[in-house]
């Protein structure tokens, strides 16, 4: 998927290198959230960056370079599924370290590349780790908003930072003052459950490729192909490959009930008013998304002043 949709753009990343390299191109980009030329030195510097943290964390330089290619295609493939799909996020079912791991095998490895890329799962977590599929979400608005999107820009990334800082502060506050290890929660759970004893048996238990899942994945691949071939081509052809890319994944299960009636509201709508009343209705539809995060919202500040320390599990996916 993510490398039919970078084939498929080949011709805008063309002009997007054009005019990042040669300032003088007529290409205009000045509605853009970042001029080309940000976006490219960003890029460059980013992943340069980042291949240098994990080297001096201790790993090695051609696994650092494999879980970083790992980790692009799954962020582009995330936002290309949130993007055509229209959910808000999605928790990916197969993180980088694992696909990288099961491909290359961890007897290739060194223990501290076993180690760093354990601590890297920090930069994943579900999917939630990372923000390539907020930004899109967010280019989308800006473009129906129009405006001033460098500004809209540089908003996110103030709020990035803030956000950042806060929860560094919350989780390291709550884990030196209030035991936050002890919490049951997911969060606090996944590094003293699932994270560190993984690792540990990792490096005690090096394993090579894991052939049988690399079989699953060369299967799941060429399903995939054909099923963007028969999309591509074949205007009738009902079935969208993004499903069979996320189907198995635990949030979707239970999220399926919830898109089979918002498909099935959908269809009734534009089968009985069309777009017109589909447009009508549209708020109606926005409310309710916004009236349940008002809920959420307002439970949580309950939960602050009358029960502290107790809560209750309004929202949990």
């Amino acid at each position: 998927m993510v490398v039919w949709a970078l084939w498929s753009s080949r011709v805008h990343l063309k002009t997007v290198v054009h005019k990042a390299l040669d300032p003088k191109c007529e290409v205009d980009d000045s509605k853009e959230l970042l001029s080309y030329r940000t976006a490219l030195l960003g890029f460059i510097g980013g992943t340069a960056f980042t291949l240098f943290w994990f080297h001096c964390a201790g790993m090695e330089v051609w696994v650092a370079v494999v879980l970083i290619l790992g980790m692009y295609v799954t962020y582009l493939g995330l936002a290309k599924v949130v993007s055509e799909s229209g959910m808000l996020y999605l928790a990916w079912p197969v993180s980088p370290q694992d696909l990288v791991i099961g491909a290359m095998g961890l007897q290739t490895m060194t223990a501290g590349s076993i180690v760093t890329m354990g601590f890297s799962e920090g930069l994943f977590f579900h999917g939630k780790g990372m923000f390539m599929s907020g930004f899109a979400q967010t280019a989308k608005m800006a473009d129906l908003a129009g405006g001033n999107t460098r500004r809209l820009a540089l908003g996110m990334g103030l709020a990035l930072v803030v956000g950042v800082a806060f929860c560094f502060f919350i989780m390291i506050g709550w884990g030196y003052e209030n035991g936050a290890y002890n919490f049951h929660e997911f969060p606090f759970r996944y590094g003293r459950v699932n994270l560190f004893p993984k690792v540990a048996d990792q490096v005690q238990n090096a394993e090579g490729v894991a052939t049988t899942r690399m079989m699953f994945f060369s299967l799941g691949v060429g399903v995939m192909s054909l099923m963007t071939f028969l999309r591509y081509r074949l205007p009738w052809w009902p079935i969208h490959p993004i499903g069979f890319a996320i189907g198995a994944n635990g949030r979707i299960m239970k999220s399926v009930f919830a898109i089979f009636w918002a498909w099935a509201c959908k269809s009734l709508i534009l089968r009985i008013g069309g777009v017109v009343l589909y447009r009508r209705l549209r708020p109606f539809f926005v409310g309710l998304l916004a009236g349940y995060a008002m809920g959420v919202g307002l439970s949580f500040a309950v939960d602050c002043i009358w029960f502290p320390g107790q809560g209750h599990r309004v929202h949990i996916y």
